[in-house]
């Protein structure tokens, strides 16, 4: 920027010194030139000016963002804590649904029980077969009978 108008500078200058005055067609011409340079420079400069406050205005908003997602999930981790620690014997698994990839907290008893389990995904609402094993293994029991 200050090369810009370190250079309109010195092309006011040298127009000015070669006595280019706006009584000749060529004169008019270069001098408007020349004005029109100066005032998209200084419209640039008010452009750079507002850009740097828009982003410290960013900068700013992300913080408070920021803040705002840590006291969120801060809290909610908090109370899962309190929750496992409320009862050791309770142990849970994170199980990825195959169709949105939501993390969904299954109770580890689910795995210990012989029984086939359907869970719905909260997000999707995608089935989800626990145990499935036990299911295909009673299927081809059946399919021996």
């Amino acid at each position: 920027m200050e090369q810009m108008e370190s250079q309109l500078a010195y092309l006011r200058g040298l127009a000015e010194g070669l006595d280019i005055t706006e009584n000749k067609k060529e004169g008019r011409i270069i001098n408007e030139l020349i004005y029109l340079m100066e005032e998209m420079g200084r419209e640039i400069r008010k452009l750079n000016q507002r850009m740097k406050e828009q982003d410290e205005y960013v900068e700013a908003i992300d913080e408070d963002l920021s803040d705002v997602e840590d006291f969120l999930f801060e809290e909610d981790d908090d109370d899962l804590d309190d929750d496992l620690h409320d009862d050791d014997d309770l142990r849970y698994f994170e199980l990825k649904c195959p169709k949105c990839t939501e993390f969904i907290r299954v109770d580890s008893d689910v795995f210990e029980d012989d029984d086939v389990v359907e869970i719905r995904c909260p997000e999707c609402d995608e089935l989800i077969i626990l145990n499935d094993d036990l299911l295909h293994e009673n299927v081809d029991d059946e399919i021996r009978q």
